[in-house]
């Protein structure tokens, strides 16, 4: 079974928004893509709003492909200073869902939940993270710097904080479906012990 990306709400979200960002960023190092921006001349407005959402959701998906190979690994990393730290300050360990199991009655809509439920937003608060340093590193700071700093720092401590904490249930509901249902070979060797 391929995990495969259909056009929804949640995508818009995990990938088009982040991708947005991080193409405002590039366009301050683009000229070209800085004139598609503010470009009002064009006679096709559909089609621009089309490539816009399509390179949109294009850069969101390289922007989450860099989170996968950086920003999830940090999450193998044990940040829990203190006992009264959340769960999700723990070394979390990436789980794959168990394919087989999911053609047990009522297992592929939970999967599905889940996804749509934890996954989406996971995915959404890492790459608005990664898109958010970016836009702070290329885009010159107003004149409050220090201002901007601060919120720049907080924002990216609230989205880490955000996306470890998702990341962690994600993990833990993707344990919890994969323990769900025992396959069919462990049930029939129980039955053939039993006897």
């Amino acid at each position: 079974m391929s995990d495969k990306i259909s056009f929804s709400f949640e995508v818009v979200i995990a990938y088009v928004i982040p991708g947005f960002i991080a193409l405002e960023a590039l366009k301050s190092t683009n000229s070209d893509l800085a004139n598609f921006f503010v470009d009002t001349s064009a006679d096709d407005d559909i089609g621009r709003w089309t490539i816009l959402f399509a390179l949109s959701l294009l850069t969101g998906m390289i922007v989450s492909i860099v989170r996968a190979s950086l920003l999830d690994r940090s999450f193998r990393f044990s940040l829990r200073l203190f006992e009264s730290m959340p769960d999700q300050y723990n070394r979390v360990e990436p789980i794959e869902p168990n394919y087989e199991r999911l053609s047990a009655p009522g297992k592929l809509e939970v999967f599905q939940e889940i996804q749509s439920g934890l996954r989406r937003p996971y995915e959404f608060y890492g790459n608005a993270l990664l898109s958010g340093l970016l836009f702070s590193i290329l885009t010159p700071l107003p004149a409050n710097q220090t201002l901007w700093l601060s919120f720049y720092l907080i924002a990216g401590c609230s989205l880490y904080t955000a996306t470890r904490k998702t990341y962690f249930r994600y993990m833990k509901a993707l344990e919890e479906l994969n323990r769900a249902v025992e396959p069919q070979s462990s049930v029939h060797n129980h039955h053939s012990r039993s006897r």
